[in-house]
């Protein structure tokens, strides 16, 4: 979009904020972490430092570390009662509001607008996108808490506290019964050793880099991370290391809470072996590719939970093996892998897991040079190393834009073509039994298609039911054009 006369937004102004009553908790801005160049944001009057970031936007030429991304920030701070947000876009690009979307939509905030600014009250906290023109360009992400009551004491032998300001470390081990704090205004930004490779690995922009550990391992019960401070991951690539942020590891009751983490190189977090455990209102971003959000990978009894993800790769995903999973009451963007699903590296038994009350904001994916449109779908089931599916459930799905052109859903039991990265054609073919989506409302959706795939010749996929689903306010039916099978899928149920 043309930019417009600036003088034509400086005759327009807005009143002062108005007075409501609320508190809001403002954060120390950084020192040294660059901020937004597109975004100026007000709470209650008070200036709220906004993070310079980027996503992954192939629309855009080869820029950061040769990826093609576009500019988009985020801000962090907790209220209580209604406050007053006020917003003003200043960028290169864009510099009106005109087609302005709050997402999610669901929360019908009535925006005042006036040229490049906008006014909006908030009166409960949670994760607020501004989209100046609903395509996803120079976006704001907002993630608000409610102010924290239990800050534990920075002398405590239990808890590795990290305060206001830049913290630059090699990496960090947890362990057992230890709390990992992180207050608001502090930004943890490790920068791990590298793997005794001999090699680096080229990545498809040309670029090579060392593979190096986790930044963040934990091992043992009982452990946390909380508070309103980042983890980021920025300091990898200009050292010449890809890594992941957070790897678990045979745990219980992990508790993981309200920390940003951004610009992973590797899967953000991963959790493997975990049980009992809890994520809630925990924010990913990540422009790269491999910067998968939340990877469950062998867990049981989990629950993700108002949490937000804007990766350029899978999301919400599960993987290998699991029981009674919950993934809920959380918002999305993926501009590349999938939103949510069971992805790929399944050689078990995954049951019981259910995804509800998700919303997408965004799905954008268009080319990468490493996979093929349909080797994956804004919502994904393929088990390729030979396990099971069964028993899994997507209820009250909502997708806002669905702009790229692979498939709206994809359930895959294939192995060609063999050059896919994800096929694994030397395993065996899954099974995928008892898939159920519910209340599926997609709008904008650019492809459709429903498609069902199963070239084991054996009839591995089975029993699979769609409830009530609409794709740009057309509901699914019975012998719908939408719906694609190939091969020899058995009990597909439309209602």
């Amino acid at each position: 979009m043309l930019k417009r006369s600036a003088a034509l937004a400086a005759m327009v102004s807005l009143p002062p904020p108005s007075r409501r009553e609320g508190r809001a908790v403002i954060f120390p801005a950084p020192e040294g972490i660059a901020a937004s160049e597109d975004w100026r944001l007000e709470v209650e009057g008070r200036e709220v430092f906004c993070h310079g970031d980027y996503r992954l936007n192939t629309g855009f030429p080869p820029g950061l570390f040769k990826m093609k991304v576009s500019p988009q920030a985020y801000a962090i701070f907790d209220f209580e009662g209604a406050v007053t947000v006020r917003a003003t876009l200043k960028s290169r690009l864009l510099d009106n509001l005109d087609g302005l979307k709050v997402r999610p939509l669901a929360l019908a905030i009535k925006p005042r607008i006036a040229g490049n600014t906008v006014e909006f009250t908030l009166d409960r906290p949670g994760d607020v996108t501004l989209d100046p023109d609903g395509t996803g360009l120079c976006v704001l992400h907002l993630f608000t808490n409610r102010p924290e009551t239990d800050i534990p004491r920075q002398d405590d032998p239990g808890v590795r506290y990290f305060g206001p300001g830049v913290h630059d470390v090699e990496a960090l081990e947890l362990k057992a019964g230890q709390t990992l704090y992180l207050a608001g205004g502090a930004v943890l930004r490790p920068c791990p050793a590298r793997l005794r490779l001999p090699h680096k690995k080229r990545h498809y922009t040309g670029e090579a880099y060392y593979a190096a550990t986790t930044a963040i391992q934990a091992t043992g019960d009982n452990i946390t991370i909380r508070g309103r401070g980042i983890v980021s991951g920025e300091r990898g690539l200009p050292a010449g290391r890809r890594f992941g942020l957070f790897q678990g590891s045979r745990m219980k009751n992990l508790r993981m809470q309200g920390v940003v983490f951004t610009r992973a190189t590797g899967w953000t977090l991963l959790m493997h072996d975990c049980r009992d455990s809890l994520l809630e209102r925990v924010r990913v971003l990540g422009y790269f590719t491999n910067s998968d959000g939340i990877c469950l990978h062998s867990c049981r009894d989990c629950t993700v939970t108002n949490c937000f993800i804007h990766t350029a790769d899978d999301c919400y995903e599960v993987k290998s093996k699991g029981r009674g999973i919950v993934l809920e009451k959380s918002q999305v963007w993926c501009d590349a892998g999938t939103t949510m699903g069971v992805c790929h590296e399944i050689d078990g038994l995954v049951t019981d897991v259910t995804w509800r009350d998700m919303t997408v904001l965004h799905y954008t994916y268009r080319y990468n040079p490493y996979e093929g449109i349909t080797s994956r779908g804004a919502i994904f089931i393929h088990p390729a190393m030979g396990g099971t599916v069964r028993n899994v459930r997507f209820e009250n799905i909502t997708v806002e834009r669905c702009a790229s052109m692979r498939p709206l859903i994809v359930v895959y039991n294939v192995k060609e073509p063999k050059e896919s990265v994800h096929f694994f054609p030397d395993r065996p073919f899954s099974a995928i039994e008892g898939v159920v989506f519910e209340k599926i409302r997609a709008s904008g959706v650019a492809n459709p298609e429903i498609l069902i795939m199963d070239q084991s010749g054996e009839r591995r996929i089975q029993d699979i039911v769609f409830k009530d689903v609409i794709i740009n306010d057309r509901p699914l039916t019975e012998k719908d054009p939408r719906l694609t099978t190939v091969g020899n899928v058995a009990g597909i149920t439309v209602r």
